[in-house]
């Protein structure tokens, strides 16, 4: 299912995702801090232990042939190179325990594009620190970008929980509203957030 094909869609997402919906990743990332851009860069990777062409390339994945920022030689504070082993580390994995997660509220058909509004809020998993049996059952609070707690689920709950305590509480949470615009190709970009 397309969620730019379905008006009042409610479909979970991240920000990555976000980005790679809305079909203009490039001209977004322009905009976007280095610590912000690399750290995206690192949650997608497949490995922890890679090369520079990796990183380079999976940033290109992820923001698109056009992205020409090169990743710094001499590393980041999340991705480190270590000279023993002769590659990139990533470091700090596992350590956040917040999930960034936005769910598209609504969408709109304009003119020239559309007009998403998005719910965001965070699933904070710092009850999942230490569990050494993947089986154990654990809280989940659902918060606010204040970090106000919102609700509590179990960890067996399942994913359509989460998006079922949001939708309870859409009132409680930060809501943004996306312009996308297409270009002569057709493509999408955004054109404003707020």
């Amino acid at each position: 299912m397309n969620p730019l094909n379905t008006p009042a869609a409610f479909v979970p997402l991240n920000f990555v995702c976000l980005l790679l919906l809305i079909s203009a990743p490039f001209s977004f990332a322009g905009k976007c801090s280095d610590l912000w851009l690399w750290e995206v860069v690192k949650k997608n990777l497949d490995d922890y232990e890679v090369s520079y062409d990796e990183i380079e390339q999976k940033a290109k994945e992820i923001f698109g042939e056009e992205f020409t920022k090169q990743f710094p030689k001499e590393g980041t504070e999340y991705i480190q190179y270590n000279e023993e082993l002769k590659k990139y580390v990533a470091t700090g994995v596992g350590l956040d325990t917040l999930d960034d997660s936005f769910f598209i509220k609504q969408i709109t058909k304009t003119k020239n594009g559309y007009e998403v509004e998005i719910a965001e809020y965070l699933e904070d998993y710092e009850n999942s620190m230490n569990i050494e049996d993947e089986n154990q059952v654990y809280d989940i609070y659902i918060k606010d970008l204040n970090h106000n707690i919102i609700a509590t689920i179990k960890s067996n709950d399942g994913e359509t929980k989460s998006i079922e305590v949001v939708k309870e509480n859409i009132d409680k949470f930060t809501t943004k509203k996306i312009i996308l615009e297409k270009d002569k190709n057709e493509n999408l970009y955004v054109r404003q957030v707020g």
